[in-house]
């Protein structure tokens, strides 16, 4: 039944844009395997990205695709109790350069580039991560395209992260303006999470 929604949707799409022939389907999908290949999957911890599943995929440090889930409402659900399991969602983000990369050499739309990308991941690393976090993830909408500008991944970023004791990342955190009562009430494993995070949004985003 799951490959023939794909095939329906593929067929739609296509009938839309560029018919592909099974030829050139199978050299496409051979080039984004080929580009998978050489990215590093970094599978974080969720307690280091507020309860998120989060994904990212790096080529040389940078980040080049990301996949995002979870099964828990958003922070800013105040109607839904805590702690709530809700159906699991996600979403995938391609870097725009590897979208580029597929439409200028073969042809074809973004919205099919998009599309066998999205089935490529699923294929490939949908049912790992719904291992990896004890959530069942299905078929995902097709990604988007999202320009990340070189950006590093956190994998990168944190490694600039300096090892302070429990005093210095309360210091640090006060003198970034974000006071330190409620950070002093954290537990060690908490503060450092929350300390990293900090660091990351100061040295790297601000």
């Amino acid at each position: 039944m799951k490959d023939l929604i794909r095939q329906v949707l593929r067929e739609t799409i296509q009938s839309k844009y560029r018919r592909l022939s099974p030829e050139l389907n199978t050299v496409i999908m051979k080039k984004i395997t080929s580009l998978f290949k050489n990215f590093k999957v970094d599978y974080k911890d969720p307690k280091k990205t507020y309860g998120n599943i989060d994904v990212e995929f790096c080529l040389n440090g940078k980040k080049v695709v990301n996949f995002i889930g979870g099964d828990e409402p958003g922070w800013d659900d105040y109607d839904t109790p805590e702690g709530t399991k809700i159906d699991p969602y996600g979403r995938v983000t391609f870097d725009k350069k590897i979208v580029n990369q597929l439409t200028s050499t073969f042809n074809i739309r973004k919205s099919l580039a998009l599309h066998l990308l999205t089935e490529f991941f699923e294929d490939n690393y949908l049912n790992t991560i719904s291992q990896k976090y004890g959530i069942q993830f299905n078929d995902l909408d097709d990604g988007q395209e999202y320009d990340y500008k070189n950006g590093l991944c956190q994998s990168e970023m944190v490694k600039s992260v300096p090892n302070y004791n429990r005093e210095q990342m309360l210091d640090y955190i006060e003198s970034s303006g974000r006071g330190r009562r409620y950070w002093e009430e954290m537990d060690d494993e908490e503060l450092q999470n929350s300390f990293e995070q900090i660091w990351v949004i100061i040295n790297f985003r601000e």
